[in-house]
């Protein structure tokens, strides 16, 4: 699946808040504003894409404020801060 699949995809149920997206190395950065973005890791797209469009669109309803990445901690999807350099600014 290609990342634009995937964006339409997460899109469902949230229209309007991604407000664009970057391929950057094995991933691809969500922006939800200027200064709120994601880092969504190829391998979790490609390994838990259906758990990953729910955790998202979860996650993005509450509303992210800065710069976060996707892991996994406890065997579960998370958000962690991450730097600007790490977000893909």
């Amino acid at each position: 699946m290609t990342y634009g699949d995937f964006i339409k995809r997460l899109n469902k149920g949230i229209e309007g808040w991604i407000k664009g997206y970057f391929e950057e190395g094995d991933g691809c950065l969500l922006y939800l504003s200027r200064d709120d973005t994601i880092y969504v890791p190829a391998m979790y797209v490609e390994r838990r894409e259906q758990e990953l469009l729910e955790f998202l669109r979860d996650a993005i309803r509450e509303g992210v404020v800065g710069r976060h990445a996707v892991a996994v901690a406890d065997n579960r999807l998370a958000l962690l801060p991450c730097s600007r350099e790490k977000a893909g600014t």
